[in-house]
């Protein structure tokens, strides 16, 4: 934020400036021209995936499989709001978010939605005339399947 001369408000500086020593390991104080210019030519950190998959190698995937190795179903539920309420704890300890959704917690746990089997779905595509995938079509394609 900018105040209305443009200018960075001296507070939100002197917090940047923190950053970006620590970022370079040094004090405030002894930051320079050459000091900014290594932060502004340091490389991006890596963008975080938004899909993990099972054979994936990455620190995700790994993570999440050792997590569920060896569980049951019976206790697959509590393993993974554990695994999600340390996630969220890093996130409020790292970001220290201000504003989050109402009813927002570290502590609140999803309840999955159940999807019936596609195989008993009528196709939509099929009822619109529109299926490409034929038999290998994995809801049903009954004529009477669009009057459910």
């Amino acid at each position: 934020a900018r105040d209305k001369r443009g200018r960075i408000p001296d507070e939100r500086r002197t917090r940047l400036l923190g950053l970006v020593a620590g970022f370079l390991g040094v004090t405030a104080d002894s930051l320079d021209d050459e000091a900014l210019r290594r932060v502004i030519d340091a490389p991006l950190p890596p963008v975080p995936r938004e899909k993990v998959v099972a054979d994936d190698s990455s620190l995700e995937a790994r993570f999440v499989r050792r997590l569920l190795r060896g569980a049951a179903d019976a206790d697959l539920g509590p393993r993974l709001h554990e695994f999600q309420k340390g996630w969220r704890e890093v996130f409020v300890g790292a970001l220290k978010p201000t504003n989050l959704p109402e009813g927002w917690s570290v502590d609140h746990a999803a309840v999955a939605k159940t999807r019936p089997p596609p195989e008993t779905l009528p196709c939509r595509a099929f009822l619109a005339g529109r299926c490409v995938w034929g038999c290998d079509c994995k809801y049903r394609h009954d004529l009477d399947a669009g009057a459910e």
